[in-house]
């Protein structure tokens, strides 16, 4: 298997986890290979490792995705290094890796955490390090989202506001298919107010909005528990 090969097979993975829970949540993947056990490796294959970030809902409610079989919840990286696993090892050291552009100065510190303790055994020093990186990188992100949120709903209007609340309500597992000519002849909602609603989701990043032409608009929230306490309050 070429360079080339294995790295489309990680871009690959890279894309299809964007497209299933969004670009916020990935962090990176990479290509395992050595730490497979051998009776699972199929033709010197690689097989991809994706590093997530938890949701607030995956936080607070537990929250289980269905994932690839040797993806990782950032937070279980401390469980990993105290149990020194093998796959963590090679998480870090496999030359093939794709990150995401909005986490590379994180993947740096994380990397410079992790080469101490894989290199200089600094153990209880790199722990408690990688305990307060993982809880300062969640903290900020989920900040980040609750200032984002805040900014995206000062900026709506009444009506568009009243628009949001309608199709929240509609939703079914943080997404819903539906089309403007349906929500209009619902609400009495005017066709521009939803247009310009659903353009303020995609510039605050609060879901993502897929228009299918004739098929409808399909809406992913990234975050609907909280949009709604919000809207509700």
């Amino acid at each position: 298997m070429t360079e080339q090969e294995i790295m489309k097979i990680l871009q690959n993975n890279y894309n299809n986890f964007i497209d299933i829970y969004g670009e916020d949540q990935i962090f990176f993947v990479s290509g395992l290979r050595f730490s497979i056990p051998q009776q699972e490796l199929e033709n010197n294959s690689i097989y991809p490792s994706i590093c997530y970030i938890p949701t607030k809902d995956d936080i607070y409610f537990l929250k289980q995705n269905f994932l690839p079989k040797y993806s990782v919840d950032l937070r279980m990286l401390y469980n990993l290094l105290e149990n020194i696993n093998d796959n963590l090892s090679e998480l870090f050291s496999s030359r093939y890796k794709i990150i995401n552009p909005k986490y590379e100065k994180e993947f740096q510190e994380l990397s410079e955490i992790m080469n101490s303790y894989f290199i200089l055994s600094n153990n209880d020093k790199t722990i408690e390090q990688l305990k307060t990186f993982i809880k300062n990188f969640i903290d900020n992100i989920i900040n980040n989202d609750n200032n984002n949120l805040d900014i995206f709903i000062k900026e709506l209007t009444k009506t568009e506001i009243k628009a949001l609340s309608l199709i929240l309500s509609l939703t079914k597992n943080n997404e819903i298919e539906t089309n403007i000519s349906q929500l209009v002849e619902i609400s009495a909602i005017s066709r521009p107010v939803f247009n310009s609603l659903f353009y303020k989701i995609k510039q605050h990043r609060i879901a993502e909005v897929d228009n299918r032409g004739v098929k409808g608009t399909r809406i992913k929230f990234n975050n609907i528990t909280e949009l709604k306490n919000k809207i509700d309050n």
